[in-house]
C-alpha cells in the first residue's frame, strides 16, 4: 500500500496528518485486454499489418499538463493498440494533429530530448505503482528509455528494442516492439501489467495521458492503467554482452606508437530479482570530462560520477 501525505491540520494544539491511499486510485483505473497474435507486425510505422486488425482500441486521452484533467479534443486525440506473442509486446499509436505539416522534428542523440513531439510508454509488470520501465520515441524516430524508481527516471539504463515513425497528413503514428528480455516479469501462466501512455505536443506545450494522472496527489507512477490477458509467456534468459574495441596512434617527432584495447561488459539475470553486472578491462574513454572549476572556497569540490557502469541501479540504495 502506498501513501502520500497531502495536507495537515491543527486542532487544540495537535497536528493531524491526512493521507491519500493509492489503492483508491486503482478502483477507478482504466483496464483493457490485450490480444495474442500468431504473426508479428512489421515495425515500419505503417499500421497496415493484419496483427492490428482485432486489437482493442484505447483512446479518450486526458490532459496531464498544463490543464490537468481536461479532456483532449477530438482534433488532437490519440489511439493505441497493444498485442503480444511469444517473443515481445507490440504497441501502435495514432496521434491526430490538424497541423501535421508543422510537427516539431528537431533531432537529438539517444536518451536526449529536443524540440520534438514524443510518445511515451510505461510498463510495470509487477503493477506496484513504483518501478515501471519507460520507453520513449520522438517524432524524429529518436529513442529514449529509462528505469523509474519512485517517480525518478534513470536514463543510464538502456534496452534493445525496435520502433519506427511515420508522419501522415492527419498527424503521426508509431510502432514499437519491446522484447521480453528488455523487461522483467514473473513466470506466471496469466498476467496483468500496469501500463500508461503519454503524448507530448511541443507546439501546444501540452502532455496527454491515457490513464488520468492527478498531479496534485501521489506520484505519477501510481496512476497506471491495467492490461490484462497476457497468457503463457515465459521470461527469457537475460544475457547481454557489450563488447568494445579501441585503437590509437601517437606520432611525435618522427616516433610512431600504437595502442589498442578491448573488453566487454556483461549483464546476466541470475533470477527475476537479481542481475549480475561484470566488466572485463573497463574502458571509459567515451565518458565526458568534468568541467574545469576554479575553487576559491574552503570546501572541497565534488563531481558526480559519469561512468554508466557505476551509476546504473544506484537508486536501489536510496532511502
Amino acid at each position: 500500500m502506498f501513501k502520500k501525505r497531502i495536507t495537515t491540520s491543527t486542532w487544540n494544539g495537535n497536528r493531524f496528518y491526512w493521507y491519500f491511499n493509492a489503492q483508491e486510485i486503482k478502483k477507478e483505473r482504466k483496464k483493457t485486454t490485450t490480444t495474442r497474435v500468431s504473426e508479428a507486425p512489421i515495425i515500419d510505422g505503417i499500421l497496415n499489418d493484419a496483427a492490428w486488425k482485432d486489437a482493442e482500441l484505447l483512446t479518450d486521452f486526458i490532459t496531464f499538463r498544463p490543464d490537468n484533467g481536461k479532456k483532449v479534443t477530438a482534433a488532437y486525440q490519440t489511439t493505441v493498440k497493444v498485442i503480444y506473442d511469444d517473443a515481445a509486446i507490440y504497441i501502435s499509436a495514432t496521434m491526430l494533429d490538424p497541423d501535421a505539416a508543422n510537427i516539431p522534428q528537431e533531432f537529438a542523440s539517444r536518451d536526449n530530448f529536443s524540440q520534438a513531439d514524443f510518445f511515451l510508454v510505461t510498463i510495470n509488470p509487477n503493477d506496484d505503482g513504483q518501478n515501471p520501465f519507460e520507453f520513449i520515441i520522438q517524432s524524429t524516430g529518436n529513442q529514449a528509455d529509462a528505469k523509474i524508481s519512485n517517480g525518478n527516471e534513470d536514463f543510464n539504463w538502456s534496452a534493445v528494442w525496435k520502433s519506427d515513425v511515420a508522419i501522415t497528413p492527419e498527424g503521426w503514428q508509431i510502432e514499437i516492439e519491446i522484447p521480453y528480455r528488455a523487461i522483467r516479469f514473473t513466470n506466471s501462466p496469466v498476467q496483468s501489467w500496469g501500463v500508461n501512455f503519454h503524448r507530448r505536443l511541443e507546439n501546444l506545450n501540452e502532455q496527454h495521458t491515457w490513464s488520468f494522472i492527478d498531479n496534485s496527489i501521489g506520484r505519477w507512477t501510481q496512476y497506471d492503467g491495467l492490461i490484462e490477458g497476457f497468457e503463457n509467456i515465459k521470461p527469457p534468459t537475460r544475457l547481454n554482452l557489450y563488447p568494445y574495441a579501441s585503437a590509437a596512434t601517437t606520432l611525435f617527432e618522427g616516433d610512431t606508437q600504437f595502442d589498442w584495447s578491448a573488453g566487454m561488459d556483461v549483464k546476466y539475470g541470475l533470477t527475476e530479482n537479481f542481475t549480475l553486472d561484470a566488466t572485463l578491462i573497463p574502458d571509459f574513454s567515451q565518458v565526458g570530462f568534468d568541467d574545469v572549476v576554479l575553487n576559491l572556497g574552503p570546501f572541497e569540490q565534488q563531481f558526480s560520477e559519469q561512468r554508466q557502469f557505476f551509476t546504473e541501479g544506484t537508486e536501489l540504495f536510496n532511502k
